[in-house]
């Protein structure tokens, strides 16, 4: 009979399938895994590259914190752009790399800020990031002061002004005397619209919003939670206040290392002098909307600062100071006040004839610095053109820097037993005093709900309202910008006076300043915002030949 048909052969025939299959499979592989090598090559330099760059940033921070660099500023950059460590135009190697990372970064200085571009190159790829770095500064805070107390030299104090001096220049926190020092409380009712410090404690009374970030150099007291500021309604710092304040974050105030503030101008007076103008004795400026000034400065005597600075429609500088009479220079004075007619008739305000006071008011167009070596007076409203609203970008900024204090002007007069409080003579006691009108305020009559766009810096005393002890109230003071003073200046008495604050900060200040302002003593370089340039520029138009890699 015949045999069935074999099946020998189907099991190599299935294997050679199979191999087929897998041959293929891994040979797929193999193409996919050669292909995409490329591609994860790239990606790894694209990230390594980013690295390189944050690198670069890294080394010129370390580079301006280090003691060799500690002649410059952020108003003052070396004489030349390539000078170590503002510019690395050659590509840096970044040690203990395998991959060949390099970067380069180059700066510039424009309102206080430098603008580090920095690149980073990993073979073919490069990525460029941009950093703004400024020097922790009085700008940060819409509110900063170094000691929560009246000024010895206020009026408050009048015959203990000598023991005020003697006591009250410490901290609460390191144990200032409560009894010789008036300390100043932020009410029930107040709301800080922007981020806060100060050196010294925080005191509150009442319901407090602080709707931003608030600081203290108070080391913290050993409560539950941990508090770092004080209510005058209870003897014991840790004790639960109702109502008590309320804070935007959670931990406020935070603590912050004390920030030093300077005595002088600085520098501010020799850029006056050699681009800028250098003003000498009482001084009146007023802005126009037309991005210029008229200047009276009846002392000032340099006859090339007078044409280009002195007289009506002059171009605005960059800086303006203000300075006192040099001695030996020979002036006419009136008999009381200074010769732009202050005080006004029946004033009571001091005024002396020889000091660099500055007499400001008028609508900025253009970005602005004076400063002071005594007073600056805000002696009619100061506004930005180009403000619209709290919450808007103006392009317009003001600085105002004065030695001694920054001051809202009140004309008042008092009963005829009025004598100046200086400890010297009698007091007047009742609070009587008439606001006078002044033909340089708009419309006339007393200073009804000023408005100040600037930020406001008094080094030596306060930033207050003249007077405020007298007269009656007055309105809304309003401040867009920020506000740094060594001593709280009050501005009203217990709602009977002055003004009540309204205070908005310019957010724009925690990124630039105005032209020139002053920096706070030893504080480190930061980077205040950071940001991948999405089109870096083209290295070959924009920076010298030696930033193409080898």
């Amino acid at each position: 009979m015949r045999r069935p048909d074999s099946e020998d052969g189907l099991a190599l025939i299935t294997t050679l399938m199979v191999m087929v299959v897998l041959t293929l499979l891994v040979t797929a592989t193999i193409a996919y895994a050669v292909a995409a090598q490329p591609l994860s090559r790239r990606d790894q330099d694209t990230a390594a590259a980013l690295a390189a760059a944050q690198a670069g940033v890294d080394d010129y921070i370390y580079r301006l914190r280090t003691a060799e660099f500690e002649q410059y500023s952020s108003s003052r950059l070396p004489a030349s752009p390539d000078d170590v460590p503002f510019r690395s135009t050659a590509w840096q190697t970044l040690p203990g790399t395998s991959n060949g990372a390099r970067f380069h970064y180059d700066a510039s200085l424009a309102n206080g800020v430098i603008t580090l571009t920095s690149t980073g190159r990993v073979r073919n790829v490069e990525r460029t990031v941009q950093a703004l770095i400024r020097r922790r500064s009085f700008l940060d805070y819409l509110y900063f002061t170094d000691y929560e107390v009246l000024d010895p030299a206020s009026g408050f104090y009048r015959g203990d002004r000598a023991n005020a001096a003697a006591n009250c220049d410490r901290y609460w926190w390191a144990g200032r005397s409560a009894a010789d020092c008036s300390m100043i409380s932020f009410g029930g009712g107040d709301a800080i619209n922007g981020p806060l410090h100060t050196n010294d404690t925080i005191r509150v009374s009442g319901a407090v919003t602080f709707n931003a970030a608030a600081s203290t150099s108070m080391p913290t007291r050993s409560c539950t939670p941990a508090r770092r500021w004080w209510s005058n309604a209870v003897t014991d710092v840790c004790s639960t206040v109702t109502p008590g304040p309320t804070w935007s974050r959670a931990g406020d105030p935070a603590y912050a290392t004390i920030v030093g503030m300077p005595t002088t101008s600085g520098d501010l007076p020799d850029i006056a002098a050699s681009s800028g103008c250098l003003l000498t004795g009482p001084s009146r400026i007023t802005l126009k909307s037309s991005g210029l000034m008229d200047v009276v400065s009846d002392f000032t005597t340099d006859a090339a600062i007078r044409t280009r600075c002195v007289g009506t429609d002059k171009a605005l500088p960059g800086v303006i100071h203000v300075r006192n009479v040099p001695t030996g220079q020979a002036t006419t004075c009136p008999s009381s006040g200074n010769r732009l007619g202050y005080p006004i008739s029946s004033d009571i305000t001091r005024y002396e004839c020889r000091t660099g006071d500055a007499f400001v008011s008028g609508t900025l167009k253009g970005r602005l610095t004076i400063s002071a070596e005594n007073d600056i007076v805000v002696v009619d409203h100061l506004r930005y053109s180009s403000y619209t609203s709290t919450t808007s970008v103006p392009t317009d900024m003001l600085g105002l820097i004065a030695e001694q204090f920054v001051e809202v002007y009140h004309p008042i007069s008092c009963p005829s037993d009025y004598r100046y409080d200086d400890g010297s003579v009698r007091t007047c006691d009742s609070e009587v005093g008439t606001n006078l009108a002044d033909s340089r305020i708009a419309g006339g009559g007393p200073f009804r709900d000023p408005v100040i766009h600037a930020a406001i810096l008094s080094l030596n005393h306060s930033f207050i309202v003249q007077n405020y002890r007298n007269g009656a109230q007055l309105g809304t003071l309003t401040v867009f910008g920020a506000i740094g003073q060594k001593w709280r200046g009050p501005v009203a008495l217990l709602g009977t006076t002055g003004y009540v604050k309204a205070y908005n900060y310019d957010a724009r200040l925690a990124y630039e300043g105005p032209p020139s302002f002053i920096d706070p003593i030893t504080q480190p370089w930061k980077v205040k915002a950071f940001a991948e340039v999405a089109n870096p520029p083209d290295c070959t138009t924009t920076r010298t030949t030696a930033c193409t890699p080898p």
